[in-house]
């Protein structure tokens, strides 16, 4: 007996060890178990940020994220984890890195994943050696170790998609007998819905089509002819077992498609051709990290089931087929949003599971094999010159696939040996993920890791915040890594940030960092919005405190590290503030660069007509452009600048352009004179790149701009260079990314930024500055004091929704969309007690909709219980008798 045990542990023991052996083959030689883009400034931040909102609040089920992203729906950052089981399960553990705790729970997960998928192929009666080579094929496609450390959200689910599919086994192997036929089942579909929403449409997709396949095996083994009475009625039956968890799940699915709602679809320009003629992307389903990942094989699996008589495996593999052949639903499972094949990564275990069917139906027919036979490993031929693929390099690495598994097949026509047949795309696998992990370079080296985690600079930070009165934020500012890692990063319940990282984000707000005040795109991303080191920009959103490496001109430094410093400035406006310094909107629309940043300055704009109109100030400055250059003492520099730029030898005029031909960056140093010292230089330029298909960049200094390659998925359409950085010597340093591209319509000029409330030519907007309740702002809710001279506005510049709340001394009042995006409302004079509540839309639809079906799942639960008392009082009178 023991021996029997052994034997039957060995497989799970071996996949333990070639899971960790590949992980650090691939992976843990390079670094961490984490990517040095989205882990490192996604997913394992959010977490951590959930985690230190429970912490402060005592809400497991928060509504607002008052400290990313300047201020936003909590729901827009639900994809990385906000109720995620795995993630609460840290809420127990608050003495455990959220980065180091992130990395374990992302091995367990693959590892539980190819356990449990073992474990379920073999309780289907295929042999033992199928089993073991297909669950390593499971192991070895391409999204199963690359994003088990890169977007973790993609497979992270897959231990309870694994687990919901062995649910189906009982669920259709309990139809006679008592029990709860689907507890497993509704269980395992909720945790993977709560574990990730967006993979949990193709979950549900590939959990239906199992479900479909063991419908029909069971009629198959019984006997039973499948009618359509019978199919609807299972279906349905089943239908309410899947609809159970969704319904669980409502305090999470409802106010996620509330804050979804109104997102731009990046796919508007797909025709209807698209959608609906067939067109398989076997780029996607093929070797791919953001697809399903397999070998050619399993085209050729699908083909050859299709054919044959279990109508089992023919409607499974037809069904894979319809849904992985029509772009519809592969724009319906991307939510509408765009077309790409990551949604289709959970149709892998059903994939492989059909793999596995099919290699068992060979080792089990080989001696009755014909040549009819071959025709399945044609398709995959056939799909790659229908596409043209076979001159691209992996269209080439596919075609010797394709030829090497008809190579395979033809051995075991002849030799009757299965053993090619498993191989074969074993190797291919092996050779793919052997290639991808180290070209695409993606893991955090260990010393970048440590030093984006150290726990000093946060100490720093809440040493400041505590003898802070005011409303203000802090943000990191370094190079470019470190930017892009600080993004969502936060590392306080005090600390506050205007960045944000997020797939789903607060529109309007993306729209004025992007459109009305141009802030510089350094990532390839356009979605990465990283702290900025605009002067202005860091003054109007109240980031009034930075840590550094390095000085930083403007802010004076206020207490010194072991890895850089606090930098402060006084000038900064707080983040919610009273004032009657205010325009119209429309006195805005104007302005030309730089003014259009300047005036947020000095004044607040409102949709409102107010006191103090654009004739006032047309009487005294003739413009409001022409008052704020006369108080920012605006001076054009472009033609001293643009005739600097035009000495480098890389650079050629001709007209009013500049082309730039270089096959490395190329420094310039712009010098401005003495007059220009502790003045901000404002340059902005058209970019015209000669290779669309390849980046380009220009930094000015810490500042820096990228156009994105035309081909690249979230393409930045930056073809505007913007730059504000302040002089602290009246010099600069210009570099010219390499490539070939060229810059026109140029303009720069020198600007003073404002230094009190009263300068020449104007004031700025702050005049009252609210005082934090710090013991009741947390969550949801700001609360504070704010006494106004008189009448006027409160301002804040906390994105604006219809969602928040204002009271003043109490009284609910009407909230206003102020500085074209931000929220404010109308005070009177005195003093007020100030509160600012925000309620995320669908939250109490979400609430009610959980605690149904958590009802309904109990009942299900006790409805064996008592129909086996039912059964006892019924059988009472027959006992007597």
């Amino acid at each position: 007996m023991t021996k029997y045990k052994a034997k039957q542990a060995l497989p799970y023991l071996l996949l333990l060890v070639l899971t960790a052996g590949l992980c650090w083959l691939l992976v843990l030689r390079h670094g961490i178990f984490g990517a040095k883009v989205d882990w490192i400034s996604q997913h394992s931040v959010f977490p951590a940020y959930f985690r230190q909102q429970f912490y402060d609040t005592g809400q497991l089920f928060p509504e607002f994220a008052p400290h990313i992203g300047a201020g936003q729906n909590i729901y827009h950052f639900s994809y990385y984890g906000l109720l995620n089981p795995f993630v609460l399960l840290s809420y127990l553990l608050p003495f455990v890195k959220m980065s180091s705790y992130m990395m374990v729970v992302q091995f367990l997960c693959l590892l539980a994943s190819v356990e449990l998928f073992y474990f379920w192929l073999k309780k289907q009666g295929i042999a033992e050696k199928i089993c073991f080579s297909v669950t390593v094929m499971f192991l070895l496609a391409g999204p199963m170790i690359f994003h088990s450390y890169n977007q973790i959200m993609f497979v992270q689910y897959m231990p309870f998609l694994c687990g919901g599919l062995l649910g189906v086994d009982r669920y259709f192997s309990l139809q006679k007998k008592t029990g709860c036929r689907g507890a497993g089942l509704i269980m395992c579909t909720f945790f993977m819905i709560m574990t990730s929403f967006y993979f949990s449409l193709g979950g549900l997709l590939t959990i239906g089509l199992y479900g479909l396949y063991r419908f029909f095996k069971n009629k198959e083994e019984q006997g039973e002819t499948v009618t359509f009475l019978s199919l609807v009625k299972e279906g349905c039956s089943f239908g309410i077992i899947l609809l159970l968890p969704v319904l669980m799940a409502g305090i999470l699915l409802i106010p996620t498609a509330m804050a979804l709602t109104g997102r731009e679809s990046i796919s508007a320009g797909i025709s209807f051709r698209q959608l609906f003629l067939p067109q398989f992307r076997i780029k996607g389903i093929l070797y791919s990290p953001y697809g399903i990942g397999l070998t050619s094989f399993a085209l050729t699996v699908l083909a050859a089931l299709v054919w044959r008589k279990s109508r089992a495996e023919k409607v499974t593999a037809f069904c894979c087929l319809f849904f992985l052949g029509i772009p519809l639903w592969t724009s319906i499972l991307n939510g509408g949003l765009y077309l790409r094949d990551k949604v289709w990564i959970p149709l892998l275990p059903l994939l492989c599971f059909l793999v596995a069917v099919y290699l068992d139906h060979l080792d089990k027919e080989k001696e009755n094999l014909t040549c009819w036979s071959f025709l399945p490993y044609i398709f995959p031929l056939f799909l790659i010159g229908l596409q043209g693929e076979g001159v691209t390099a992996k269209g080439i690495y596919l075609l010797v696939d394709s030829m090497s598994m008809l190579l395979a097949f033809s051995y075991l026509y002849r030799r009757k040996k299965i053993g090619m047949l498993l191989l074969s795309p074993l190797l291919f696998l092996v050779v793919y993920q052997a290639y991808i992990h180290p070209s695409l370079n993606r893991a955090t080296e260990k010393s970048f890791y440590k030093e984006m985690t150290k726990a000093d600079t946060g100490k720093q930070m809440e040493k400041i915040y505590e003898k802070e009165t005011g409303f203000y934020r802090m943000e990191c500012l370094g190079n470019k890594a470190e930017n892009g890692a600080n993004i969502n990063r936060i590392r306080g319940k005090d600390q506050y940030v205007s960045s944000i990282y997020s797939s789903s984000y607060h529109q309007v707000y993306h729209e004025f960092r992007k459109n009305i005040f141009r802030l510089e795109e350094p990532f390839r991303n356009y979605l990465m919005e990283s702290p900025s080191p605009n002067p202005v920009f860091q003054r109007f959103m109240g980031i009034k405190y930075l840590f550094s490496k390095r000085s930083v001109p403007g802010y004076t430094l206020k207490k010194k590290g072991k890895e850089g410093g606090i930098y402060a400035s006084r000038q900064v406006f707080p983040v919610i503030y009273g004032t009657d310094q205010v325009l119209h909107v429309k006195n805005h629309q104007d302005l030309s660069f730089p003014c259009n940043q300047l005036a947020f300055l000095f004044y607040g704009f409102v949709h409102e007509e107010t006191e103090k109109t654009a004739d006032e100030i047309t009487q005294k400055y003739g413009t409001l452009e022409k008052q704020i250059k006369k108080a920012a003492k605006e001076k054009e520099v472009t033609e001293q600048v643009f005739s600097q730029i035009a000495r480098n030898s890389v650079v050629k005029k001709a007209n009013d352009s500049y082309r730039i031909q270089t096959a490395d960056t190329k420094t310039i140093l712009l010098e401005l004179g003495k007059t220009a010292r502790d003045k901000v230089l404002f340059l902005q330029m058209e970019i015209e790149n000669d290779h669309p298909q390849k980046d380009v960049s220009v930094f000015l200094d810490d500042a820096g701009n990228t156009l994105t390659a035309k081909n690249h998925f979230y393409y930045n359409d930056n073809r505007r260079f913007t730059f504000a950085v302040p002089l602290k010597d009246g010099k600069a340093k210009l570099r010219l990314g390499k490539g070939s591209y060229r810059l026109s319509r140029g303009k720069a000029y020198l600007a003073e930024l404002p230094s009190g409330k009263k300068q020449e030519g104007g004031t700025t907007p702050v005049q009252n500055v609210l005082q934090l309740d710090k013991e009741k702002t947390r969550g949801n809710q700001i609360m504070g004091t704010l006494s106004m001279d008189t009448a006027g506005y409160m301002l804040t510049t906390i994105p604006y929704e219809t969602n928040f709340s204002v009271y003043i001394d109490g009284e609910k009042v009407k909230t206003e969309k102020v500085n074209m995006v931000f929220l404010g409302a109308k005070l009177t004079k005195g003093e007020h007690k100030v509160k600012i509540l925000y309620h995320a839309p669908g939250m109490m639809a979400g609430r009610i909709c959980s605690t149904l079906g958590c009802l309904l799942f109990l009942c299900c639960l006790l409805r064996p219980y008592g129909q086996k008392r039912i059964n006892r009082r019924n059988s009472f009178p027959n006992m007597l008798y």
